[in-house]
């Protein structure tokens, strides 16, 4: 077992981190002894893709991938909050708390 302390939440695109940490061949940060042809073909995608969907979906594999496999075990989560009134329109919650998108509300 190998302990570390990385946080993907850090980084606008977790992609480099990600190719790196679940590489192959292994990583001086990443899973040891563990590797995915899935996670590996699913990652060699979205790297290449363009098309916001289907980014999304790849983004979506990889984390499924990760937590059914468990190659890593987080031990801290976040979990972002919001309450607004039913009659607020445009609410977004962007992920990396970078902007509050007030422009994009209204009644």
């Amino acid at each position: 077992m190998g302990l570390y302390a990385r946080n993907y939440g850090l980084v606008p695109d977790v992609m480099g981190a990600f190719l790196q940490d679940f590489a192959p061949n292994g990583s001086d940060w990443g899973v040891m002894n563990w590797s995915s042809n899935e996670l590996t073909d699913t990652l060699k995608r979205l790297e290449v893709t363009t098309n916001a969907d289907e980014q999304a979906g790849l983004k979506q594999k990889t984390a499924e991938i990760i937590y059914q496999q468990r190659p890593l075990i987080p031990v801290v989560y976040y979990q972002q909050t919001a309450v607004a009134n039913k009659a607020l329109k445009g609410l977004e919650i962007d992920p990396f708390e970078r902007s509050f998108k007030l422009n994009k509300l209204s009644w």
